[in-house]
Parts: C-alpha cells; structure tokens; sequence
C-alpha cells in the first residue's frame, strides 16, 4: 500500500514538473542563450541602478533605408545617428516631444516657446503648427496625422496639410504614459493613469478610438493596483490589427497584446523576472514583438507560436526603448548607461503581409 501511494506521489509530481516546465517555455527564452549586442553607439556613463539618468534614450526610430537611427533623450536632445560608420551626425534641440515620420524624413519637436514644429530634414525648413504644453505625440508614417495630448484630459488630432485641429477626444484619465496612432490613421490610442506614491499605486486606463468617432470603441483597465497597463510603452502593429503594451501583475513584469478590432486578447505574458518592461515594438512585418525589462533583458515573442524566440542581453542594465531597422535584421535598444546598444539578428522570415481576421481598412480623417 505505501509502495503505492509512493509511486502515485511521484507520478503527480513528474506530471506537475512536465506541466510546468511546458507552461514556462511558452512564456521564456532562458533555455536559449542570451545574446551579446554586435556594437554600440556613445559612450558609456555610470549609473546607479537607482539613478534617473538626465540623457535617458526614451525614443528611437530608424531612417527607411536603416542608415540612420534617431534617438530622443530625456534632456531633450535628438542625435541622428550614421550606422554606416557608427558615428553620430547631429543633434536637434527639443522641448518634451519627439515623433519622427520616415517617409517624409521630418521630426516633430517643440521650441523652447512651447510651439510645435515639424522640422523637414530633406530641406531644413520648420513649419510651426500649435503651442500649448504638449508633452506626449503621435506621427503617422506618411506624416500626415498627428496626435498631440498636454497630459491632461484631452486628446487633438491634426491635419498637418491643412494646418488645422481635426478632431479631439476627452479621455478617462490624464494620459499621463503616452498616445499612439496607427499606420493606416485609423486608430488612436492613450495610455492613461494617476500614480500615487504615497501608496505607491497606479490607475491605469489604455483607450482607443476610430479616428472617425468621438467616443472610445474599446477601454481596458486594470481592475486594481495589482494589475497595470500601459505604463512605460504603447505600440500598434504595423498592419493597424494589433495594439501592445506593457503590464503589471502581482508586482512581476508582463506584456498585453490585444487585437484592434475586437478587443481580444491576443498574446498574454505575465510573471518576467524584473519590476517593468519599459519597452515593446513590432518587428516590420508585425510577427513578432520586442520587449526589454528593467534587467537588461530584450526578447522576442512571436505573436503566432506565443513564446518568446530570441533573447539578447544588456548587461544588467535597463532597457528604456526598442527599435527594429526597415529590413527587420537589426534591433536596437536605448539603454540605462545611456549608450545604444545593436544585434543583428536571425529569425524566421517575418512573412506577415496581410492584415489578420480583425484588421482594419486603412482610413483617413
């Protein structure tokens, strides 16, 4: 009888053990060897692991053909990056904003006068749209929408041919995290929230609308402090189907990737080995999403097989923004030390042309 009961006791453990290890390597890459980045750009300062650094890489977009890389610091410097020679080309005053729209080649930024400017790179000629106190912007990649918010209750969506206000939104909460637009302009989204740091808690709420709609189609929230969304980073896919940001459960690290249309969850991932991603992107094609924790480490999920398929590493240093190049074969990484740090990397072709069941039609206010 005891032999019995022994060998149950090790069957339903053996059975636990396989469940588990089956659960973790949907959600991990630590069976994979980390990666070490192939190069880097600047130099590196030291930082405690507590410290705010003042030039904090917040931002980063690479140029269409990938020869150049565009990064936004949190002292309000843009550096234009060359990646043919890795040297840095020049620097661009700002004030709180940065959107950058490759197909035009021209920045969004904001003047010590508090008025918006997009700056066209081809031609060195700025044209001047709003001013007010805008601290968080959205560009389309034709640049012809952009979203701007003050972080108050409020969201305004510009034509920027015509110079003129479209279309404004009130929202839930301040839009204290950031806003997103789609590639197709028909979507808008604004990571809301209030933190208390007395309690040290956050309220978040991540909206979205249809450009054409005053009210929001869909809104998700945490249902308390133990659950957060959209804190550090909110980002659509590139096809507009997809809308990603990071999360926070029971204090452990995650991801949330839901589709645009439906509200559905898509891709859950929860209970990482840091505090906070602070970074999510979609690799061009938009299989694929890129994220980097407080850690050090960038991974890479794939949206279709829901697990993570490449991880690379960044000292032990936090990952503030992420940043695939045109081509999907190089991913770069703003890090703590305040360098960029560059992998070149092998993944399964990202083959995604078409838009998913619940993707939208393009559309323009």
């Amino acid at each position: 009888m005891r032999t019995s009961c022994l060998f149950h006791g090790l069957w339903v453990s053996l059975v636990l053990i396989l469940a588990y290890g089956v659960f973790v390597s949907s959600y991990s890459a630590d069976s994979r060897s980390s990666s070490s980045p192939d190069y880097q750009l600047g130099l590196e300062k030291a930082y405690s692991q507590y410290d705010n650094p003042p030039d904090r890489p917040l931002q980063m977009v690479f140029h269409k053909d990938a020869l150049k890389l565009f990064t936004y610091r949190s002292n309000g410097f843009v550096e234009e990056w060359n990646m043919t020679d890795r040297s840095l080309a020049q620097t661009f005053r700002t004030n709180s904003i940065f959107s950058y729209a490759a197909s035009v080649n021209s920045l969004v930024t904001k003047n010590v006068m508090d008025t918006v400017e997009i700056r066209s790179l081809d031609s060195s000629t700025s044209m001047t749209l709003a001013r007010d106190f805008y601290s968080h912007s959205a560009i389309d990649p034709d640049g012809t929408l952009l979203l701007l918010s003050t972080g108050g209750r409020s969201l305004e969506l510009w034509k920027l041919d015509a110079k003129r206000l479209a279309r404004t939104w009130e929202t839930h909460q301040p839009v204290r995290h950031g806003v997103a637009i789609s590639s197709n302009g028909k979507y808008v989204a604004a990571a809301e929230g209030i933190y208390n740091s007395i309690a040290n808690t956050h309220r978040t709420t991540v909206e979205l609308w249809e450009t054409t709609y005053a009210t929001p189609r869909l809104l998700f929230n945490g249902m308390d402090d133990r659950e957060v969304h959209g804190v550090w980073s909110m980002v659509f896919s590139p096809d507009a189907s997809l809308i990603a940001v990071d999360s926070r459960v029971e204090r452990q690290a995650g991801l949330t990737v839901w589709g645009t249309s439906l509200g559905n969850p898509v891709l859950q991932v929860r209970g990482l080995d840091s505090n906070w991603v602070r970074a999510l992107a979609f690799s061009p094609g938009g299989e694929y999403l890129a994220s980097g924790d407080e850690h050090g480490h960038l991974m890479i999920w794939s949206i279709d097989q829901q697990k993570a398929v490449w991880q690379g590493q960044a000292g032990e240093h936090a990952i503030y923004s992420i940043t695939f190049s045109p081509d999907g074969q190089y991913v770069a990484a703003g890090i703590h030390n305040s360098t960029i740090q560059v992998w070149n990397i092998e993944l399964p072709f990202d083959k995604r042309t078409s838009c998913r069941s619940n993707c939208a039609e393009p559309s323009k206010v």
